[in-house]
């Protein structure tokens, strides 16, 4: 399997896929569905990383600018993605609901990534953090090792299984269950080296294989409790760890050999922000329509209408916000772009700055309504503008963004 620069569709499909068992899985009540589902679907988003895991790069380069490439690819979109959840996260909980959660208990859990202490404005969001963690050990030991493959996999293993042991533990960003992840991508890589290049032998007996695969891979799934990746809630590790391979090496096989589909693989280019961003407009609806949002025999249409709905705003976001989404953009400085900064930032602020105006005692409790919410307007329009002005010039990392080189004199 290549691995260049051009992307490979069938993983990009693979992953809309795996994202689509997320939003299934999230708006599906069938315990039994939910356990299949929760035994590999966020594993799955680890090993299609492994599979384009490329030691040989990753050899030929300093390690510390790897690792900030990544941070940036990775860290930028998630906090983008927080912030621009958090106003959803206001509406669900404090305007529809009557949580007694504190504004700044949640930005707290923006910067920890560990709900079981602070909650986030969307929660699913932790994968981000756990995959970059989960890369970093990867790369760490990959320098370490060097070209000594079976050391590598000795390491690997022995970081996943202290990951399984780890599991109880309640640590910041996840960073536990990235251990288990960095195994999952190290699994991935494997499959692609040991595998996937040697595809030709198995190709007769490739259906018979999966079905086995899926089989096996269900009653791995069926024998363990259910599964909670994020909480270290693995059941029996070797149940876990045997159901979420075989599931995923069976649907790994099905796509390698799937008809193109651009939708799909659209999706699975544009997992970052619709990962937080789908669970807080399923909260959000929940509160609104809580009958039909909790009937079963609407599940499936859900699943399909929220992914489409969730397919427009991954267009959105793309066209005019690539950043928010881990894509790197040249800012070529017209008025358009700096707009489309300014509106982002707008929307971003509005809860950040009213907590702010509220420590401070500038909305107080006896004003009228009204007038905090012109405060508080004018308040948001001013930060966001100097916020732009000063990021835009001295700060462009924060929007991915690459300046458009000056033309030569012939003109190229």
């Amino acid at each position: 399997m290549s691995l260049g620069k051009s992307r490979v569709v069938w993983i990009d499909q693979l992953r809309g896929f795996a994202f689509f068992c997320v939003l299934f899985s999230h708006l599906n009540t069938y315990s039994q569905i939910k356990q299949v589902i929760g035994s590999f679907h966020m594993p799955l988003f680890f090993i299609i990383s492994g599979l384009l895991l490329n030691p040989e790069r990753i050899l030929q380069k300093k390690l510390g600018p790897q690792i900030l490439h990544k941070m940036q690819a990775l860290g930028i979109p998630y906090l983008w993605t927080c912030f621009a959840l958090f106003p959803f996260w206001v509406i669900t909980y404090k305007i529809l609901g009557n949580t007694k959660v504190s504004l700044g208990h949640v930005v707290k859990g923006i910067f920890v990534s560990q709900n079981l202490w602070y909650t986030a404005p969307a929660n699913p969001v932790w994968f981000i953090g756990a995959l970059f963690f989960a890369t970093l050990y990867v790369y760490v030991i990959i320098k370490i090792t060097g070209t000594h493959k079976r050391v590598r996999f000795v390491l690997m293993a022995a970081l996943m299984a202290a990951g399984f042991a780890c599991r109880d533990l309640v640590m910041p960003w996840h960073i536990n269950t990235a251990m288990v992840g960095a195994g999952y991508i190290y699994i991935g890589y494997l499959i692609r080296t040991y595998l996937l290049d040697r595809t030709e032998k198995m190709e007769k007996n490739r259906q018979i294989l999966v079905l086995s695969l899926l089989i096996a891979g269900m009653f791995f799934s069926y024998t363990n409790t259910p599964a909670i990746m994020v909480t270290g809630g693995y059941g029996r590790a070797y149940l876990f760890l045997g159901s979420s391979v075989l599931i995923s090496l069976a649907l790994i096989l099905m796509f390698q050999k799937a008809k193109e589909d651009r939708f799909m693989a659209f999706m699975g280019q544009n997992t970052l922000f619709i990962l937080g961003a789908h669970i807080s407009i399923i909260r959000l609806m929940e509160k609104l329509f809580p009958y039909t949002m909790q009937a079963n025999n609407r599940c499936v249409l859900l699943s399909i209408l929220m992914f489409f709905l969730l397919a427009g705003i991954s267009f959105a976001i793309n066209r005019y916000w690539p950043y928010v989404n881990g894509k790197f953009s040249t800012f070529t400085g017209t008025v358009r772009e700096y707009v489309l900064r300014y509106l982002m930032i707008v929307w971003c602020a509005m809860i950040p700055v009213y907590i702010v105006l509220k420590k401070i005692g500038v909305l107080a409790a006896g004003t009228g309504i009204f007038v905090q919410a012109v405060i508080l307007g004018v308040c948001v329009l001013l930060a966001s503008a100097l916020f732009l002005l000063v990021t835009s010039r001295w700060c462009p990392w924060i929007y991915l963004s690459r300046r458009m080189p000056p033309a030569s004199a012939n003109g190229e």
